[in-house]
Parts: C-alpha cells; sequence; structure tokens
C-alpha cells in the first residue's frame, strides 16, 4: 500500500509539472506597463472628458481594467495558474480596452459633450494599452508551447486574427522553467521506480 501511495505521489508530480503555466517574468512586467498605462489613462480622462456624460463610464472601465491587470500580475507568480484563465482575462481586458476606445472616439466627436483640450496623449495612451495586451497573450501562449500550459485558448475574436502567427517562436535555445520542472520530476518517478524494484 506505501509503495502504491509514493508511486501515485510521483505520478502526480509528472503530471502537475506538465499542465500548469510556466511563470513569466515578461508576463510580470507586462502587466506593470499595463498597470502604469491605465494609471495614465484615468488621470487623462479626468483632465479631458469629466464634463462629458460618459466620464464616469470611461473611470470605471479603466479601473476594471487595472482591477483585472492586477489579477494577471498575481496569476503570473502562481506556476499552478491555468494558461486558458490567464487568456481568458486578457481577452476580456482587450474587448474592455477597445470598448473605451470607441467611447472616447465617440466623445472627440463631441456626441456626449464638451472635451478639454487635445486628446492625442489619450490615443497615444490607448493604442499602447491595445499593444501590451496584444503583446501579453503572445508571451502566455509562448510560455505555454515552451513550458506546457493547459492548451492554447484559440477562438480570440477578429479585431487581431493574425496575432498568433509567430506564436512559438523565440528563444529555443534556453530551457523554460517549465520543462526544466517537468524534466526534474520525471527523474524523481525514475528514481522512485528504481528504489521499489530493488526491493
Amino acid at each position: 500500500a506505501m509503495k502504491t501511495k509514493v508511486l501515485a505521489l510521483a505520478a502526480f508530480a509528472v503530471l502537475t509539472a506538465s499542465s500548469s503555466y510556466a511563470s513569466s517574468a515578461t508576463l510580470v512586467q507586462q502587466s506593470h506597463q499595463l498597470e502604469t498605462i491605465v494609471s495614465e489613462l484615468r488621470t487623462e480622462f479626468r483632465s479631458h472628458y469629466d464634463h462629458t456624460s460618459v466620464y464616469a463610464h470611461l473611470v470605471n472601465d479603466a479601473r476594471a481594467i487595472e482591477h483585472q491587470a492586477d489579477h494577471i500580475h498575481q496569476l503570473a507568480h502562481n506556476y499552478y495558474a491555468s494558461t486558458r484563465h490567464i487568456l481568458s482575462d486578457l481577452e476580456k481586458i482587450d474587448q474592455l480596452a477597445h470598448h473605451v476606445h470607441e467611447m472616447v472616439d465617440a466623445a472627440d466627436s463631441g456626441r456626449y459633450g464638451h472635451v478639454h483640450g487635445s486628446t492625442r496623449h489619450v490615443h497615444g495612451l490607448l493604442n499602447s494599452l491595445t499593444t501590451v495586451i496584444h503583446n501579453m497573450e503572445k508571451t502566455v501562449r509562448h510560455d505555454a508551447s515552451h513550458g506546457g500550459g493547459h492548451g492554447h485558448g484559440h477562438g480570440h475574436g477578429g479585431h487581431d486574427r493574425g496575432h498568433d502567427d509567430d506564436h512559438g517562436h523565440g528563444d529555443h535555445g534556453h530551457a523554460s522553467k517549465g520543462a526544466v520542472e517537468r524534466e526534474v520530476a520525471t527523474q524523481i518517478v525514475r528514481e522512485v521506480f528504481r528504489f521499489f524494484s530493488r526491493r
């Protein structure tokens, strides 16, 4: 019975290592960038759109993006986080970012009231926001393909269908954390089997 339990635990170690998201320093850095951009956007919204009827809407959406970015930041530190979970959160942020951009475009046309000053910087920040989100999606898929994540979460919307083309490319010469941990777990199983085969 003891032998069975030990073997089961060893097998679980391999399965866990092969199904989890390999945490990425790049993803952590990108989530920081996302939070910084959204913080700047909230300041810009207050400067330019506080007299429009959509000001509260814009600020609430920005806070929602910031909250999701913080959540992804936490997941990026969690080796056992699901790749699908992270990609799903990123898709929600992406949709929200596009919605905010549409609201800003409409506000700039005068639909919702007076807008103060030039909003060129706002549009620059919104473009940067979308770029970072798409880069985060690429990072997660790349890490999953090199570290064994929970699938690839395909089916992302049509606004950026081309951004899967370069997934999987990158630093092929360096073993990812996920690959290393799987190898360690496999070695443990081998040693356990070898130990019990001698008894």
